[in-house]
């Protein structure tokens, strides 16, 4: 899937946010923008880059997702079920 001009904009946003140390980051978009493919976008550059901010290059880091509802967190598993085995 390509991404939308907008959800690359937000990807290297939140990138860029976690490589300058910043703890927080908030990003909002209106319904059916592709959050949870952004989501899985920077999951992806997170875990290929190895970043643990405890221990940088160590191992994977732990990801939490939460959605307010069930056919949204259907969704989100299964977006994300390729890192289900990692």
């Amino acid at each position: 899937m390509q991404p939308r001009y907008y959800q690359e904009l937000a990807v290297h946003a939140a990138t860029d946010a976690i490589g300058q140390g910043k703890s927080r980051i908030l990003l909002t978009l209106a319904t059916g923008t592709g959050k949870t493919f952004i989501a899985f976008q920077i999951v992806h550059k997170v875990f290929q880059a190895r970043w643990n901010r405890d221990n940088p290059g160590s191992r994977r880091p732990r990801v939490l997702f939460l959605a307010d509802r069930n056919i949204l967190a259907d969704q989100a598993i299964n977006t994300f079920n390729p890192y289900e085995k990692t």
